[in-house]
């Protein structure tokens, strides 16, 4: 499962350190331990990722990636870490974000998964954010791996709809992450956005850059199937959209933001100029 908390600036910019840190600070409280397990880590690891505007020096260990994409004429940082659960575990990251995270940026995108089904080895090109085959990023919530067939209650999630089983079977010999991400980039990559709410069953919440006539563009789209209390709600100069209702309350009550929350619709699309 997944947690995806996104910032957008309405003047100014952003340093995606101090937004880590925050989430660092609030999720423990959030999801209490026992219930952290098969959600946000798996065998008491998970995976966080950032997304946002600049260039940085690529890097990979066997904890680590960081590398810059290039979508239409503007470069953006990708940063993957692999994140015990403990106090010792959040701390290392935190210093580790202190060095990378030096840009500031219109817009950061944080997400903060356990391990795919069927993904033994959980490589950090397999953590998100993920890329498509021609270069557009994308960072996805909800039923994901059932769609295409991966791992277990196949028919609780997806019953009666077999696109994704079908366009698991034409591709076969590629991995998990590379049946998904060819999947998105049917729709990322031919910049038709709509599909992903009008021609596909898959029930998600995705949000990323992509190449729109030749100009990258800041995308949230949410299907019409999926099941999840998804938020957004504004401060006087930032726009968040959160996956999790408890993080968005949490993150509201911190900050001293007197907004609402308001639900991200169903079939609902918004996008950014960058």
């Amino acid at each position: 499962m997944t947690v995806i908390l996104s910032e957008i600036s309405k003047k100014g910019k952003l340093y995606p350190g101090s937004i880590l840190n925050l989430y660092l600070s609030l999720f423990p409280k959030v999801f209490p331990k026992e219930e952290r397990e098969d959600f946000i880590f798996y065998n008491g690891v998970g995976g966080i990722g950032l997304l946002f505007e600049g260039k940085i020096a690529e890097k990979s260990t066997q904890n680590l990636a960081s590398f810059t994409v290039k979508v239409a004429n503007k470069s953006f940082c990708v940063l993957k870490y692999r994140l015990s659960d403990n106090q010792k575990g959040i701390e290392k990251l935190k210093q580790e974000v202190a060095v990378q995270t030096l840009n500031d940026s219109s817009f950061v995108i944080l997400v903060h998964t356990g391990k795919w089904y069927n993904n033994k080895n959980w490589l950090m090109k397999d953590m998100l954010p993920r890329i498509t085959p021609e270069g557009n990023i994308y960072v996805c919530y909800g039923s994901i791996g059932q769609y295409f067939g991966f791992g277990d209650d196949i028919k609780h999630f997806y019953e009666g709809e077999s696109r994704g089983l079908v366009y698991t079977s034409r591709n076969k010999g590629q991995t998990d992450t590379e049946i998904i991400s060819s999947y998105y980039g049917k729709f990322l990559d031919q910049e038709k956005l709509n599909g992903l709410v009008e021609d596909t069953g898959l029930r998600h919440f995705t949000t990323g850059i992509y190449k729109k006539i030749n100009s990258p563009k800041l995308f949230f789209v949410r299907s019409k199937t999926v099941k999840s209390d998804i938020v957004s709600f504004q401060s006087k100069d930032s726009t968040y959209i959160c996956t999790s209702k408890s993080l968005a309350l949490a993150l509201r009550d911190k900050t001293s933001i007197k907004s609402a929350l308001k639900p991200f619709l169903k079939g609902n699309i918004i996008e950014h100029n960058l």
